[in-house]
């Protein structure tokens, strides 16, 4: 890392348009942030940092005025699989954080997530930096920030994001163990991130098995030190193992027998409900074998698609080539692999997936890693026509995303590129605002054109009730009896909205296609 800051610092150019990215970033959600809806689940993460975080405070003997919470009397259902399933450090840092402001606001929440989200692009250009060079790091930076699932998810989606950000620090740090000198600062800050990863989510446990696999094929088949191939592997899992432990209190209280309890729990999560795919329903976990696959390819930028394509042949055309270094050699065959290997076991071991893709969000990483080798073969053609004729497509399609990001804000996560007709095309056959993060604006619409103070509405919302009541005004009751309520805010998902009795008074729409609806219930 060092190494790479004194680079930059000579190199005026790139420091400076780093700068400019990173900055325009930040700008962007600063300036943003308060757009965003609560989503379902963000109560569940918030509670779990503060069970956490007074549970460690207490256990130091620091003095806090943190109110007595119990998580698991809270949640009596999904409070054991919802703690073997995520890991909390992220909860704990967020929930901590919060204390910066004068009183809790999901709005400064959503700020705190993007922000904390902010190090995967640094992660990502250093990583393709040490493999490219500098002007592809940045394109890659480029590319993430408008990559729709992650930038749509990173305001108020509480587990998926904080998945990509540990992988691409993985990544990243092993890319730098791997291919430099291996000292032990560096195999500690690599031991870290895998132990952070494998406390968020137990999948990760494939990318763990990969980078011992690389540090002993470094050793005993590259350098022929069959003894430092055991050492360092062994020690690398070990330490690893330790972090995870230390920062997963399941993993903590159940030690090595924890992860089978973690697998069975990851593989079995309990989601009943139907999934949209393709116009039909389908219950987990009898999806399609093409479910995943195909969800990532038709919400994936066109670009970011044909530039991940060429990635793949470069990488595999250089893994096959007899010139290539065998550390390199094996990096590129990593980089495949991290992003294959967990398609290829959800088609084999068919676990619950549900809303899209989130859950294997993940796979932004090693996505937009081989997007930048794409990018890299293009820069390299020797014709120039051709050259010129790519990157101008390129450009016209990332400006574009752009401009359908914006049209899309603050939903980018509903995205859905040309191959099925943008967001058009997937409505009624794909999920749209699965996270019913609409329900804000729709809440608001009414507070601002029907709600009269001196007047007491009974609503009924469909989907989780923090979505929607977190923006009730005081005489807004919430009822669960859909025959009593005055107004109806329902969403399409599993068709709801078809559902539901009542006359339509207002729609959040995007590009015509509406996500959420408020009803007038017509008595008698």
């Amino acid at each position: 890392m060092e190494y790479i800051w004194l680079t930059m610092k000579k190199n005026k150019a790139e420091i400076t348009f780093f700068l400019m990215l990173f900055l325009s970033l930040v700008s962007i959600i600063l300036l943003t942030y308060k757009d965003y809806g609560t989503i379902w689940n963000e109560d569940v993460f918030v509670n779990s940092g503060h069970y956490y975080t007074r549970l460690i405070l207490n256990y130091f003997k620091i003095k806090n005025n943190l109110a007595p919470f119990d998580f698991f009397k809270t949640y009596p259902a999904l409070g054991l699989v919802h703690i073997q399933t995520h890991g909390v450090s992220f909860d704990i840092l967020l929930f901590s954080l919060m204390s910066l402001f004068k009183k809790f606001s999901f709005e400064n929440y959503h700020l705190l997530k993007a922000l904390v989200a902010v190090p995967t692009f640094i992660f990502i250009y250093l990583t393709v930096r040490k493999l490219t060079n500098w002007k592809v790091a940045a394109f890659s930076f480029l590319l993430l920030g408008l990559f729709p699932d992650f930038y749509g998810n990173i305001f108020n989606n509480a587990i998926d994001v904080q998945s990509v950000l540990v992988l691409s620090a993985a990544v990243c740090s092993f890319t730098y163990f791997f291919l430099g000198k291996q000292t032990v600062f560096k195999g500690f800050v690599l031991a870290f991130f895998l132990g952070l990863c494998l406390e968020q989510r137990i999948i990760f446990l494939y990318v763990f098995l990969l980078i011992l696999l690389g540090i002993f094929v470094r050793e005993w088949l590259i350098k022929k030190k069959f003894v430092s191939a055991f050492y360092k592997s062994f020690l690398l899992g070990f330490f690893s193992l330790i972090f995870a432990h230390l920062l997963h209190p399941y993993l903590f209280t159940h030690p090595i027998f924890g992860l089978f309890d973690m697998m069975k729990a990851a593989r079995l999560y309990p989601f009943t409900a139907a999934n949209l795919f393709e116009g039909k329903m389908y219950f987990p976990p009898n999806l399609p074998w093409n479910y995943l696959p195909k969800l990532i390819f038709i919400t994936t930028p066109e670009a970011t698609i044909f530039l991940f394509i060429i990635g793949n042949f470069y990488l595999l055309k250089q893994i096959f080539t007899k010139k290539t270094l065998g550390k390199n050699r094996f990096i590129f065959f990593f980089l495949l692999s991290i992003m294959y290997v967990p398609i290829i076991l959800t088609i084999l071991l068919k676990p619950n997936i549900y809303d899209s893709w989130r859950q294997f969000l993940f796979l932004t990483v090693p996505i937009i890693i081989i997007a930048a080798f794409g990018f890299l073969t293009i820069i390299k053609l020797k014709t120039y026509w051709l050259k010129v004729c790519l990157m101008l497509l390129i450009a016209a399609d990332l400006l574009f995303t752009a401009y359908t990001f914006i049209k899309l804000h603050p939903y980018q996560y509903v995205y859905y590129n040309l191959f099925v007709g943008g967001l058009k095309g997937a409505y009624r056959q794909y999920e749209t605002d699965y996270l019913g993060a609409g329900y804000k604006e729709a809440v608001l619409w009414f507070n601002s054109h029907i709600n009269d103070p001196t007047k007491t509405y009974l609503i009924y919302a469909e989907g989780d009730r923090l979505s929607s009541q977190t923006y009730f005004k005081k005489n807004m009751v919430f009822t669960s009896d859909v025959a009593k309520a005055d107004y109806i805010f329902t969403f399409t998902r599993w068709n709801l909205d078809r559902q539901n009795p009542g006359k339509t008074v207002y729609t959040v729409e995007r590009e015509g296609v509406p996500l959420i609806f408020i009803k007038q219930n017509i008595h008698g």
